[in-house]
C-alpha cells in the first residue's frame, strides 16, 4: 500500500450512459455496442464483427421514432403544441414538462438548417442538450421551423403549393419565433424564455432580434451555438462549389419546378442504413457530412450517425439555401436579394438591406470551433464585433470539433453543454432579484418566512395542532411529561420537556437527549404524531425522553439580566448554544436521572451545536454514551438549495441590511404565522406555494409530502434565531472550514480570538462514538459534506445513507416514511468494520422485530463486482433472499466490500488518493471477510463460534481466496453457499467481455498511463438516469439489452420491475485493479493471485484443496461469464462438496440469482432448507455432546 507520500490523484473512468456492470469500458474505449441480440453474438463469435455499438444510450432504431416518439422511448413526460404565425404557417412545438418547477424561464431550442427538433435528442439521456435541461427541471421548449418535416402546414396553403414554399429563414425569424416565444411565454406566465439555436436556429434569431427589436426584451439570454449570420471563408468543398454554381442551381431547380430541398420521406430511414451500414466507418453517409461539416472521426459515433440520417435531411425551401449562398458572396448579414427591380417594389431600395445588428439588446454567449468548415471562426469573430453589447465568447477546446458536432459529437456535453448549464444555474443564482442591501435583505427575509417552516404533521388532527404548544401536544396523547428549566452559565434559561418512560418492565438506564434545527423547536421531534414521531417512538419502547429548546426560540426566550427585546440578547451565534446551552443542558439531565452517560440525537443544527460542543469541550464527550447524527451540518459546502446558495453569495449584503434595520432576531414565532399560512396553502390544493418553496430548500420529495401537514407547519416553525445563527451557517459555505463566527474586521477577530481568523474546531477531539445518518436528496448538507465529516471523526460506529433516493433535508423529521429495512416490518442496523489494512467497510445487519433465533448460526451474505448489500434484498420481503433468511429468525449481515459505495473509507487514505485502489479481491478475501466475519461472532457470540455464508459471484472469489489462504477462518464457517462460481472464467461467453478481453492488451495500458484506478463509481445522477431510461413497461429497454449481453438471456425469467431496482443500486464502484485480475484469470486459466509484472516470476495458485468447509455449489446453464464446465473444473479440487448443481434449467443466467422471477423456489428454498438440515444436525451433535 503506497504511503502517504506516495499518493497521487485519481482519475476516475467517466460514466457513460448505459454503462451497466462492465459494459461501461467497452463502451468507452472501444464503442462496443450494447445491444446485441443473441443470434447477433453467435455471429461475433464466429467472427462476424459487423455489429457496431453506441457510445450513447441509444439505438439504430431511434432513427425511425418522431420527436415526440423518441422522449417517450426514454421515460420523459411529453407535449404537443402549436403556434400559428402572422402570416399563416404553423409551427409545430414540442414540450418537456418540467417535474418540479424550479426556475423560472421556460427554455426554446431552434434546429439548423435541413433538420428538426430531433437534433436535440439525437445521443441520448445524459447526452443530448433537451434531456440535460429536463433532467434539471428546465420547462424544455423544441421548435421546428416552418417547412421541416413537422411543420409543413398552414392556415390558408397546402405544402404541395408552389406559393407555400415562397420563404426564406427571413421569414422564420419575423414570423415564426415571434409566435412561438409569445405563445410560450403565455402558456407559462413567464415574463421571459432563454433560447438557444445551432446554426440556422442563430441566423433567424438575429433576424428577429434586429427586425422586432421588442422582442429583445423577451428574452433572458441567447447561446448561440455556431452562429450562421457571417459566412465569408466556408471550407467545405461540397458547400463551395454550390456556392459557385449556385446560379446554375437556382435555374435548374425553377425549370423543374423544385421549391422544396431534400424533404423527409419515410423510405429514408431503411435507404440510408442500406448506403450506411454502421459496420463501415468510413461509409458514403460519414463521407458526405465529413465533407460538408469538417472531418472529426474521433467523435464520430456510428449508431448516432444513423440515428441522424433517419431524421435528416428534415426538408427545406431551396430559398432558405438561395439566402445562404447570398450572405456568402456578399459577406453581409441582408435581407433577401430578389435583383435590383424587385428589390426596388419589396424595399424601396436596389440593394436589400442589412440587418441592423445594434438593435440585438438581448445577452448573447457565442459557441464556436475551430474545425468548423461552414462557420470560420474568423467569421463568428468579425460577427460578435457587430453586436451592441459585447457577447461572452467560448472557442471550443477541442480543435477537431467541427459544425455538426455541436449537437452530435461523444465530447458535445464536455465541450459545450455543461458550459450552458454551468451559465444557466449560475445566472439564475445570481439574477437581480433587486439592487442594494435593503433589497437583498428583505428579499431574503420574504423567503425564510415562507420556506423555512421546518416540520411537517401527520394526517391527525391537522386543523387543531397546529395551535398546541410542545407540552400541550404531548398531553394531547395521553402522555406524561415534565417541565424542567436549565440556566446556562452565561445567563439564557432555556426550557426541557421530559417523557419519563411509562413501561417499567424495560430499563433503559441511559437518557435520551433530543435536540433541534435552525428555526425549529422541541416539537420537530413530536409533530407528526404517535407512531412516526421519534419522540413517542422511543417513549414507546421505554426510554427517558429529553426535548430542549436552544436559546432565542419560542421556548427559551428568557435571560437572567437581558430583555429579548434587547441587542445584547441575540449576540450569539450556534457556537454558544454548543459551548453554553448543550452542557447546562447534559448536565441537569444527568443530575435529575442519577445517570453517568445519556445518549444524544441531533438533526440539522443539533448536530452542529454538538460537534461545536465535543470538539471545544472535550470532556463532556465522556457524557454521551452515542451520539446520532440525522443530516449532520457541519460542512455545508455543495449547497443545491438556491435559496441558501443566494444567502450564502448575499450575506454581506443580508447582514447589512439586518443590522441596518435592527433586526438581529429573525423569524421570531407568532400565532398569525398558522392562520396566514393556513389561507396562503389550503390542504385542499396539492402543489402550494409552500410546498415549492420548501422543495426550494431541502430538496423535493412529491410522495414524501403530506398536504394536510400545512395547516401544521405555521402552527410551530418558523420559531425564531438569531441573525447571528443564519449568517454563520453562510460563512461556512464561503470558508469550507467548521469554524467559529468570523466578525469579518481582523480587530474584531483579534479581540474575540487572539488571532486574525476564526479558530477551526478540532474534530479529532470528538472521541463520542458517533452514528451518521444522511440522505442523497438533500439539499442542504451534501453526501460530499457528509463523507468530508465521517472522515475526519475519530470515533464513527456507522455512516448509513438512507435508501429512498428522494429523501431529503426536511424528511428526517417529517417524512411519510423514514424507514427501508424497518418499513417491511425488519429491524435494520448499520456498523462500521475496520481492516487489519485500514479500510473501513459498512455492514448491514436485519433481524426480524421480535429478534433472531439463538438457535440458528448468523449468516454472512456478499455481493458481487460492482455489486452491493441491496443485491441481496432487491425483488422485495417476498423473495428475496435476506429478507426470507430474517423472517425465519436468521441474523442476517449484509457485507459491503471495499470500494463500493458503502465502503469507501479509510484510516489514512481518501478515495481520491490512488493508494486507496490499489487492491484486487484478493485483499477482499484476505482482509474484509476475515474482519467482518470476527466483528459478526464478537457481536452475536453463537454457541459454536461459527457463522453461515453465502456468495455470489465475486462473493464466491473472495471466499475460495480466504479458505484456501488461511486456515484459522475455515474453522469459522459451518457452511457455504457459492451462486454461480467465479474461480475460473476462460471460457466467457458474454460479447461485452469479450471483447474487453480481446483489447485489454490496448486498455490497460492506457488505464495506467491515465491513472484510472477507480471503475464505475455509483452516483444519484447515474442512479436516476438509468432507471429514467429503463422504464419496467418497457420489455427490451437499454438496461435489459445491457444486461443480456453481459449476463446471458433468459427472457422467461426476466422481471423488469427487479432490473429498474438493481440499476437504481449497480453498479456500485469497484477498483479497476479487480477487472484486471479477472482478466489475468481469463488469460492463464489459473486461479491465483495478482501479478504485478508479466516478467515476474509466476505467482503461486490458490490451493483450493485447502478450502475444506462444507460447501453447496450452484450455478447456471446459460451463465455466460461462468460457464459450467469452469465450474466443473475447479471443483474437482476441493475436498467436501456437499452438493454441485445447475438452476432453472437450460436458461438460466449469472444475474438470475439476484432477480429471476423464480428465484425464491428455485433457488433459495434450498439454501434454507441446506441451513435448516444442517442447525438440525448442529442441535443433535450439540444434545449427545
Amino acid at each position: 500500500m503506497a504511503s502517504d507520500s506516495e499518493r497521487s490523484t485519481v482519475t476516475r473512468l467517466p460514466i457513460m450512459p448505459l454503462t451497466l456492470l462492465l459494459s461501461s469500458l467497452v463502451l468507452l474505449t472501444l464503442g462496443v455496442g450494447p445491444y446485441i441480440s443473441e443470434a447477433a453474438s453467435a455471429r461475433l463469435r464466429a467472427g462476424d464483427t459487423n455489429d457496431i455499438g453506441s457510445y450513447f444510450a441509444i439505438t439504430a432504431e431511434d432513427g425511425a421514432l418522431s420527436t415526440p416518439e423518441l422522449i417517450v422511448k426514454y421515460g420523459y413526460p411529453v407535449e404537443s403544441h402549436e403556434a400559428t404565425g402572422a402570416d399563416g404557417y404553423i409551427v409545430s412545438l414540442t414540450r418537456i414538462p418540467p417535474r418540479h418547477q424550479r426556475h423560472r424561464k421556460p427554455l426554446l431550442l431552434v434546429h439548423g438548417l435541413l433538420a428538426s427538433s430531433a437534433d436535440y435528442l439525437i445521443i441520448g439521456p445524459n447526452n443530448s442538450l433537451a434531456y440535460l435541461l429536463a433532467d434539471r427541471d428546465y420547462d424544455v421548449w423544441l421548435a421546428d421551423m416552418r417547412g421541416n418535416r413537422y411543420s409543413r402546414r398552414h392556415t390558408r396553403l397546402d405544402s404541395a403549393s408552389p406559393e407555400y414554399w415562397d420563404f426564406t429563414w427571413h421569414e422564420m425569424g419575423y414570423y415564426d419565433l415571434p409566435a412561438v416565444i409569445d405563445y410560450i411565454l403565455r402558456l407559462t406566465g413567464a415574463p421571459q424564455l432563454d433560447y438557444i439555436g445551432h446554426s440556422q436556429g442563430t441566423t433567424v434569431f438575429f433576424v428577429m432580434a434586429s427586425s422586432r427589436p421588442q422582442y429583445n426584451e423577451k428574452i433572458g439570454h441567447i447561446y448561440a451555438l455556431s452562429p450562421a449570420v457571417c459566412l465569408k471563408r466556408v471550407r467545405s468543398p461540397l458547400i463551395r462549389w454550390m456556392l459557385q454554381n449556385m446560379n446554375a442551381i437556382r435555374d435548374l431547380f425553377l425549370a423543374l419546378g423544385i421549391r422544396e430541398f431534400l424533404p423527409h420521406v419515410d423510405k429514408q430511414y431503411d435507404l440510408t442504413r442500406a448506403l450506411c451500414p454502421m459496420s463501415d466507418p468510413n461509409n458514403l453517409c460519414v463521407q458526405v457530412v465529413s465533407m460538408t461539416v469538417g472531418p472529426n472521426p474521433k467523435m464520430i459515433d456510428m449508431t448516432a450517425m444513423q440515428v441522424l440520417v433517419g431524421h435528416d435531411p428534415a426538408g427545406a425551401s431551396i430559398k432558405q439555401l438561395f439566402h445562404f449562398a447570398q450572405l456568402q458572396r456578399s459577406g453581409q448579414f441582408r435581407q433577401y436579394d430578389y435583383g435590383r427591380r424587385n428589390n426596388t417594389q419589396r424595399y424601396s431600395h436596389w440593394n436589400a438591406p442589412a440587418y441592423n445588428l445594434s438593435a440585438v439588446t438581448a445577452p448573447v454567449t457565442i459557441f464556436y470551433a475551430k474545425n468548423d468548415w461552414l462557420i470560420d471562426p474568423r467569421d463568428v469573430v468579425k460577427f460578435s464585433k457587430l453586436l451592441p453589447v459585447k457577447p461572452t465568447m467560448h472557442l471550443v477546446e477541442d480543435e477537431n470539433f467541427n459544425h455538426l458536432d455541436f449537437t452530435m459529437a461523444k465530447n458535445a456535453r464536455a465541450m459545450v453543454y455543461e458550459r450552458i448549464l454551468s451559465d444557466l444555474e449560475k445566472r439564475e443564482v445570481n439574477s437581480p432579484f433587486g439592487q442594494g442591501a435593503l433589497h437583498k435583505g428583505a428579499f431574503i427575509l420574504v423567503l425564510c418566512a415562507m420556506t423555512l417552516p421546518l416540520v411537517l404533521a401527520g394526517s391527525r388532527g391537522a386543523t387543531t395542532f397546529g395551535n398546541y404548544e410542545t407540552v400541550f401536544a404531548i398531553d394531547e396523547e395521553d402522555g406524561t411529561l415534565e417541565t424542567h428549566e436549565v440556566i446556562t452559565a452565561d445567563g439564557y434559561l432555556l426550557t426541557l420537556t421530559r417523557i419519563p418512560s411509562n413501561h417499567t418492565k424495560i430499563d433503559h438506564t441511559l437518557p435520551l437527549l433530543l435536540v433541534h434545527g435552525l428555526f425549529a423547536s422541541s416539537a420537530d421531534f413530536l409533530i407528526i404524531g404517535p407512531n412516526n414521531s421519534l419522540a413517542y417512538l422511543l417513549s414507546d419502547q421505554g426510554h427517558d425522553v429529553w426535548l430542549v429548546d436552544l436559546r432565542g426560540n419560542r421556548y427559551s426566550r428568557r435571560h437572567t439580566t437581558l430583555a429579548p427585546e434587547s441587542r445584547e440578547y441575540w449576540d450569539f451565534s450556534w457556537h454558544e448554544m454548543g459551548y453554553y446551552d448543550l452542557p447546562a443542558t447534559i448536565d441537569h439531565i444527568l443530575s435529575v436521572t442519577g445517570a453517568g452517560r445519556l445518549h444524544y440525537i441531533g438533526y440539522s443544527q443539533g448536530t452542529t451545536v454538538f460537534f461545536a460542543l465535543a470538539s471545544s469541550r472535550p470532556e463532556y464527550n465522556d457524557k454521551i454514551a452515542r451520539m446520532y447524527a440525522l443530516s449532520p451540518a457541519v460542512y455545508v459546502q455543495h449547497v443545491r438549495s438556491p435559496i441558501f446558495r443566494w444567502l450564502a453569495d448575499n450575506s454581506p449584503a443580508v447582514k447589512c441590511f439586518l443590522d441596518a434595520m435592527g433586526l438581529w432576531q429573525v423569524l421570531p414565532h407568532n400565532k398569525a404565522q398558522y392562520a396566514l399560512q393556513r389561507t396562503l396553502c389550503p390542504a385542499r390544493v396539492a402543489r402550494t406555494i409552500c410546498v415549492r418553496l420548501i422543495e426550494q430548500l431541502v430538496g423535493p420529495n412529491p410522495n414524501g409530502t403530506d398536504r394536510l401537514a400545512q395547516h401544521v407547519i405555521a402552527g410551530h416553525n418558523p420559531s425564531g434565531a438569531s441573525s447571528k445563527q443564519l449568517l454563520h451557517f453562510a460563512q461556512l459555505n464561503r470558508c469550507g472550514r467548521f469554524q467559529q463566527f468570523d466578525y469579518e474586521r481582523r480587530v474584531e477577530n483579534l479581540a474575540h480570538y487572539g488571532q486574525e481568523q476564526p479558530p477551526a474546531y478540532n474534530l479529532s477531539a470528538v472521541t463520542a462514538p458517533v452514528a451518521i445518518f444522511y440522505a442523497l436528496n438533500d439539499w442542504m448538507i451534501d453526501p460530499a459534506n457528509v463523507l468530508r465529516l465521517a472522515g475526519e471523526l475519530p470515533n464513527v460506529v456507522s455512516l448509513t445513507e438512507v435508501q429512498d433516493r428522494h429523501f431529503n433535508h426536511l424528511d428526517f423529521v417529517a417524512a411519510k416514511r423514514i424507514e427501508l429495512i424497518t418499513k417491511y416490518g425488519y429491524l435494520g442496523e448499520t456498523y462500521t468494520v475496520t481492516t487489519a489494512d485500514g479500510y473501513k467497510l459498512g455492514v448491514h445487519r436485519m433481524r426480524r422485530k421480535e429478534g433472531s433465533d439463538p438457535n440458528l448460526l448468523p449468516v454472512l451474505l456478499v455481493h458481487g463486482l460492482l455489486g452491493s448489500s441491496a443485491d441481496w434484498l432487491l425483488i422485495g420481503p417476498g423473495d428475496a433472499l435476506g429478507y426470507q433468511l430474517a423472517k425465519l429468525g436468521y441474523d442476517v449481515w449484509l457485507a459491503n466490500t471495499r470500494g463500493n459505495r458503502y465502503s469507501r473509507q479509510h484510516l489514512r487514505l481518501s478515495p481520491n488518493d490512488a493508494a486507496f485502489w490499489n487492491f484486487t479481491w484478493h485483499e477482499k478475501g484476505i482482509y474484509d471477510l476475515p474482519a467482518m466475519i470476527d466483528f459478526i461472532l464478537d457481536n452475536t457470540r453463537p454457541a459454536a463460534g461459527q457463522i453461515y455464508y453465502i456468495g455470489h459471484s465475486e462473493g464466491t472469489t473472495d471466499y475460495f481466496v480466504m479458505t484456501s489462504s488461511l486456515a484459522e477462518y475455515k474453522r469459522k464457517i459451518r457452511l457455504a453457499h457459492a451462486l454461480a462460481p467465479a474461480v475460473l472464467l476462460n471460457s466467457v461467453r458474454s460479447p461485452l467481455l469479450m471483447s474487453l478481453t480481446d483489447n485489454a492488451q490496448f486498455l490497460i495500458p492506457f488505464a495506467k498511463t491515465t491513472n484510472v484506478v477507480e471503475f464505475m463509481k455509483w452516483s444519484e445522477q447515474q442512479s436516476g438516469m438509468l432507471q429514467t431510461m429503463c422504464p419496467p413497461e418497457s420489455k427490451r429497454n437499454p438496461c435489459v439489452v445491457v444486461l443480456e449481453n453481459l449476463f446471458g438471456p433468459n427472457p422467461d425469467a426476466l422481471d423488469t420491475n427487479a432490473v429498474q431496482a438493481l440499476v437504481g443500486h449497480c453498479p456500485s464502484g469497484a477498483a479497476l485493479k479487480e477487472i484486471q485480475h479477472y482478466y489475468q484469470i481469463i488469460q492463464s486459466g489459473v486461479f491465483r493471485p495478482y501479478q504485478e509484472n508479466s516478467v515476474d516470476r509466476i505467482v503461486v495458485p490458490y490451493n483450493l484443496s485447502a478450502s475444506d468447509v462444507p460447501v453447496h455449489i450452484y450455478y447456471g446453464m446459460n451463465d455466460w461469464i461462468i460457464h459450467p464446465k469452469n465450474v466443473r473444473k475447479f471443483t474437482s479440487a476441493l475436498p467436501n462438496i456437499r452438493e454441485l448443481r445447475p438452476i432453472g434449467g437450460k436458461k438460466f443466467t449469472h444475474g438470475d440469482f439476484i432477480i429471476a422471477k423464480r428465484i425464491r423456489t428455485l433457488l433459495y428454498t434450498k439454501i434454507i432448507a441446506n441451513l435448516k438440515n444442517d442447525t438440525m444436525e448442529q442441535l443433535r451433535i450439540m444434545e449427545k455432546s
